[in-house]
């Protein structure tokens, strides 16, 4: 027989062949939740950078865009704005702003939109799209942001903020008069 002492009481494990029979289960619940936990901390302990400049890389980086000073690179316009972006549903508010009063009808606001390659949580190599003066307005799609930023450096441009010019689509009413959602396309030219 094994004793396993707890401070207030005291579990017995009885083993018989491929059998174990404890008097308090919930004792051995939270050593073997405890077990795990230590097991975890050891792990994290051991593969956690113990170097800070190696924190200091993992942090998320994100560019600021250029101030009055810096002359971004401007994307030339195109006749249409047929590039698509994604996670506007975060941005309703936002893209609201940009689309202004267009009554129930569907808004087809242009803005000028700042392209900022961004290293964050979700995609270290993500492309943030932000309305002039409103701030974010969504994301390229994962792919396409690799290929924006292959783009950037065959321009030698590196992650350097850059301008486009961009459309907000939809926000009118639906005939059975619900609010359709806002989107935004960049005049851009699309990958291939």
């Amino acid at each position: 027989m094994i004793a396993l002492a707890d401070c207030e009481s005291e579990c017995y494990i009885q083993q018989k062949p491929g059998v174990m029979m404890a008097k308090n289960s919930n004792y051995l619940v939270r050593l073997v939740k405890q077990i795990f936990i230590l097991i975890f901390r050891v792990i994290a302990a051991i593969i956690a950078p113990s170097d800070p400049k190696e924190v200091q890389r993992k942090r998320p980086r994100t560019v600021e865009p250029p101030t009055a000073g810096d002359a971004p690179y401007v994307w030339p316009k195109l006749d249409e704005c047929e590039f698509e972006i994604v996670g506007e549903s975060n941005y309703q508010n936002a893209i609201k702003r940009l689309a202004g009063d267009h009554g129930s009808n569907s808004s087809s606001a242009e803005f000028r939109a700042m392209l900022i390659p961004e290293d964050n949580p979700h995609d270290h190599l993500a492309v943030r799209v932000d309305g002039e003066g409103v701030g974010t307005v969504g994301y390229m799609a994962k792919e396409d942001a690799r290929s924006f930023r292959r783009r950037l450096a065959a321009k030698k441009l590196g992650d350097s903020v850059t301008l486009c010019s961009a459309e907000v689509t939809g926000g009118g009413t639906a005939r059975n008069g619900n609010k359709l959602s806002y989107g935004v396309r960049l005049a851009i030219k699309p990958f291939e």
